[in-house]
């Protein structure tokens, strides 16, 4: 099996079914160790036929939700996404995330962090609703990325806690 050296500006294909396939952009790759928010993933709006893509007609900057911090190496490695191209990244700056420190018994969060490319800073015990339409800080599957695109669902816990500041943990 042949290898696919991944590099930022690379356009993934990234199929929903036989005939739907979304498209994502690496915005973000960095290769130096400890590099910060890596590999960062922006899925483009629209879905595609996966035999009729013209990349020059697709605006590329429109994403359907913030970039992503997701394993596009293994997926690509897999084979469950493919690298259809390469264009300049444009209109992309570090994004914030945040992240919490939650009870896996009880579900609630004691305290919110706001992180970006310098790292984490403490925002209180219950998330700023200025801060609730960021990214959670979390590695995303490729399965929960095309979840997200058909649905619009953020996987479990992470929808809860940001809109609830809890969850209701699984038996």
């Amino acid at each position: 099996m042949k290898m696919t050296r991944l590099k930022t500006g690379d356009i993934l294909l990234i199929p929903l079914s036989d005939s739907q396939a979304a498209l994502g952009q690496i915005v973000m790759l960095d290769l130096r160790p400890k590099a910060p928010l890596n590999p960062l993933l922006r899925v483009v709006k629209g879905i595609y036929d996966p035999n009729d893509i013209d990349l020059d007609n697709i605006d590329f900057t429109d994403g359907l939700f913030p970039p992503i911090i997701t394993g596009v190496g293994a997926a690509v490695k897999t084979g469950l996404w493919k690298k259809i191209g390469n264009k300049p990244v444009e209109n992309f700056s570090y994004p914030k995330f945040i992240q919490s420190w939650y009870s896996e018994k009880n579900g609630e969060v004691s305290i919110w962090y706001l992180v970006d490319e310098t790292g984490s800073r403490p925002i209180g015990s219950k998330l700023p609703e200025e801060h609730m339409q960021l990214e959670y800080f979390v590695v995303w599957s490729p399965f929960d990325v095309v979840n997200r695109i058909k649905t619009g669902e953020i996987p479990f816990p992470y929808a809860d806690l940001i809109n609830h500041n809890k969850f209701t943990p699984r038996e």
